[in-house]
């Protein structure tokens, strides 16, 4: 069995997205996987890096909030990000937390310029509506230059994107 960390980003309670996350959560603890949620909305979690924490994590040093974060990313055996696509790409909020929690010295350390992976062997796994662009981001292509992949594959994680039934199925 593994160890699943949710990350909800969503406004809403009352969305698609979340009842995606009521379903998949409860599926995968009825197949006997350990299950914790983390919604960004409800945890007021700040998104902005400031220059200080910045510099700061370069010495290894990480504000309170992160460090809760990042026990919660070391637990995990597998990520998997929630969220609606809007104006192309995930929401402000997801985007922040990657840049405060995935940090140099926790997630990546660099040899020069080459990113030296420290969360490899991590599955990623997400679920990102694109309402109501889905067919405009396909016909342009838009959707296969999305951040999140650059960035979580630079981290050395296995990314996959499932459909959600053939998750429920196995």
């Amino acid at each position: 069995m593994m160890n699943h960390l949710l990350l909800y980003c969503h406004p809403s309670n009352h969305s698609f997205n979340h009842a995606l996350l009521d379903v998949y959560s409860e599926e995968l603890e009825k197949k006997g996987h350990s299950v914790i949620v983390r919604n960004l909305y409800d945890l007021a979690f700040n998104p902005i890096l400031t220059e200080r924490e910045y510099e700061n994590s370069l010495e290894g040093q990480y504000e309170a909030d992160v460090l809760n974060e990042q026990k919660y990313i070391a637990w995990c055996d597998c990520i998997t990000l929630i969220y609606p696509v809007w104006w192309g790409g995930m929401p402000a909020l997801l985007k922040g937390y990657i840049d405060r929690v995935f940090t140099y010295g926790f997630a990546y350390e660099l040899d020069g310029e080459d990113p030296i992976p420290r969360l490899k062997g991590k599955q990623l796994l997400r679920f990102a509506r694109p309402v109501p662009l889905l067919k405009f981001m396909r016909r342009t292509g838009c959707m296969r230059q999305w951040t999140w992949r650059a960035t979580l594959v630079f981290l050395s994680f296995a990314v996959y994107s499932p459909s959600i039934l053939s998750i429920l199925a196995t």
